[in-house]
């Protein structure tokens, strides 16, 4: 390692997040004490609760604006033996010898830092790459310290590259992983846009719902034809393309629009083949990707979202393909309702036309909710199901 230097680089916290973390405590410690005092003022009973809310928020206040000028303390610095994280309130130290390595972890806001010691007799250290001359920080972690990171990617590389079900030769080996992360990645890319395509503007409906369909026993025959090249899911740093997106997103688009698209009288019709196919699609996943039975709990989660697919591929065919003749009801609205939100929904609650079930709410067309105010008749079409699951549309 190259630690020859012997002046001390120090690494302030950035001016943005000096004032934004400043800001923000300061901004919290005063709700503290002017939500209670907005109460107090519009209701002055001072009630014991008032009070104590009063005196807590108050004390809240002086002890963020006595810490307010140590939020100015965070640094890391840099020595030519150890590093130090100064927080606002409290240091800690690794000394460069006592240092595994390090990792830059992706989280939501900002990259954070990892320096994992060698022993559990040393703490970690973990912080948010806020600081000044970021650049210059991540030169000298690279320069000086094990990127734990590329290790472990090096490491799981050289063990897929040893595995001879991927080819008797090492460069067959890497063309057939750069294959597999072609295809994965044409698949996943396509599950996005089918996706989309199902959930925002499903037109024409038949090819949309198909190609959802499909692709999670795509994915499943793509597992099972590469000979270990691609995963169901992707570890970090692991090497193998996966095709998770491709098995899982489809299932919610079928399950929505399952949901907007289709009213049933009794859709515990549907119970058997949906189970029959969910245990055929975990089945398939189980003898497909083994790595998936060392993780009881991804595969459980795995297992759910084939249930949810399963629902929306059986409410389709049942309704989408069902040749059956439509029996025609009459009913009157009882009642129109319009839930507005993210997307507007029109709702119209029925009379009894089929059975003897009181009321029946439907979400409905836009242009069938203003057609049909409260009072008016309304006809309702039934039909039998393919898979012998009934159901209806308001006309």
């Amino acid at each position: 390692m190259d630690t020859a230097f012997n002046r001390v680089r120090i690494f302030k916290l950035t001016r943005f997040w000096r004032i934004f973390t400043s800001a923000g405590a300061l901004t919290g410690a005063l709700a503290f004490v002017v939500l209670p005092s907005i109460w107090i003022f519009n209701d002055p009973e001072w009630t014991p609760l008032q009070c104590a809310l009063l005196v807590f928020g108050t004390a809240v206040l002086v002890f963020t604006l006595w810490g307010l000028p140590k939020f100015t303390r965070y640094q890391i610095e840099i020595h030519p033996d150890f590093i130090r994280y100064q927080g606002a309130f409290s240091a800690r130290e690794l000394r460069l010898s006592d240092i595994e390595g390090y990792r830059l972890l992706p989280t939501q806001n900002i990259e954070t830092l990892l320096l994992t010691p060698k022993t559990q007799a040393h703490k970690k250290i973990q912080l948010g790459l806020a600081y000044e001359r970021k650049p210059e920080l991540l030169e000298w972690l690279a320069a000086n310290l094990t990127n734990l990171d590329l290790r472990d990617q090096k490491a799981a590389l050289e063990e897929v590259l040893a595995d001879a079900n991927l080819g008797a030769t090492e460069p067959e080996r890497r063309k057939r992983l750069a294959n597999a992360r072609k295809w994965t990645r044409t698949l996943n890319t396509i599950a996005f846009l089918a996706l989309a395509w199902g959930v925002f503007r499903p037109h024409p409906y038949l090819q949309s719902m198909g190609l959802l369909i499909a692709l999670p026993p795509l994915a499943l025959l793509m597992i099972a034809l590469s000979r270990g090249a691609i995963r169901f899911d992707g570890r970090k740093n692991d090497p193998h393309p996966f095709v998770a997106t491709a098995f899982m997103m489809p299932g919610l688009a079928l399950l929505l629009r399952a949901f907007l698209d289709w009213r049933f009288l009794q859709w515990t019709e549907l119970v058997e083949p949906i189970a029959l196919l969910s245990l055929s699609l975990s089945a398939a996943l189980w003898m497909a990707a083994a790595e998936l039975r060392k993780q009881p709990g991804v595969l459980i989660g795995v297992v759910f979202m084939g249930i949810l697919y399963s629902y929306g591929t059986v409410a389709h065919i049942n309704c989408a393909y069902d040749g059956s003749e439509a029996l025609v009801y009459d009913s009157v609205v009882r009642d129109a309702q319009v839930s507005k939100g993210r997307n507007t929904a029109y709702y119209l609650t029925l009379e009894p036309f089929v059975d003897d079930i009181p009321s029946r709410k439907v979400q409905v067309p836009e242009k069938v909710y203003l057609d049909h105010p409260v009072g008016s008749p309304v006809q309702i079409y039934v039909r039998e199901g393919k898979l012998g699951a009934a159901w209806f549309l308001v006309k």
